[in-house]
């Protein structure tokens, strides 16, 4: 099985005595769509229309509430085009290892923070492969709450479309058998 030790410099500080980093890698870079796009898309088109459309019909009543479309134009913006500028720099800084004791992720794009994650505790690894041929690796499967009504869910932690990903599931795999 090949060790691959791009981006290992990221992890100098980072690594436990007597940790040795097996992987380093990044997520694909550049534009990517998803799955989420089939109802964002059309979400922001119609949001912006209707912002477009109020502040039109609201100028008509005065400045003031025309102004109050503005803070609404500006997430219909976000929703259009900046969701995906956020998305690109996101993944630019995002840096993932696997080592002989734990998994670590390193993101943020104002403030960098690294999660880390013991081989032996993990749950269960989700692996599948992307039409764009780039792998994900989930660690668990998203969990559902509620928070004063509102149902929630949180994505659990993963290694998303990584070029390399049969060989770190393996990988991640046998140093699971290693630590028991």
């Amino acid at each position: 099985m090949a060790v691959i030790f791009q981006y290992s410099e990221e992890w100098q500080g980072d690594l436990l005595p007597n940790e040795r980093l097996l992987w380093s890698g990044k997520p694909a870079q550049g534009f990517r769509w998803s799955s989420r796009d089939i109802f964002f898309i059309p979400f922001s088109l119609f949001w912006c229309g209707f912002v477009v459309v109020w502040i039109a019909a609201a100028s008509s009543a005065g400045w003031l509430f025309a102004a109050f479309g503005i803070p609404h134009a500006l997430v219909g913006v976000y929703l259009l085009v900046g969701r995906y500028i956020y998305d690109i720099k996101l993944r630019e800084k995002t840096v993932y290892a696997v080592t002989n004791e734990r998994i670590l992720i390193k993101n943020g794009i104002f403030k960098r923070a690294t999660t880390s994650y013991a081989i032996n505790n993990l749950p269960e690894i989700i692996f599948t492969e992307n039409s764009d041929n780039t792998c994900n690796i989930a660690f668990g499967r998203g969990s559902s709450y509620t928070v004063r009504r509102q149902n929630r869910t949180e994505e659990p932690p993963s290694f998303e479309a990584i070029d390399d990903g049969k060989t770190v599931y393996q990988l991640i795999v046998q140093q699971q058998l290693n630590a028991n």
